[in-house]
């Protein structure tokens, strides 16, 4: 019995160590682009960029939170 549940139960931690690995990283905002349907927020670095689409005449906030690419 015993053997049975070692392999569920190594396929579960196999997974859970591997969605520890993704970090979340701050990126922060690149640019704003005014459209007819609202306002484009550009985020992010060298190595990951993210974009948003802002309803009416809301602001893009400074940053934005994302998961790190790997």
């Amino acid at each position: 019995m015993k053997r049975t549940l070692a392999v569920p139960t190594l396929a579960f931690i196999a997974a859970m160590s591997c969605s520890a690995i993704a970090q979340d990283v701050i990126l922060p905002l690149k640019e704003e682009v005014q459209t007819d349907e609202g306002k484009i927020c550009i985020y992010g670095t060298d190595t990951q960029n993210e974009k948003v689409i802002m309803q009416g005449t809301d602001s893009c906030p400074p940053t934005k939170t994302a998961k790190q690419q790997k």
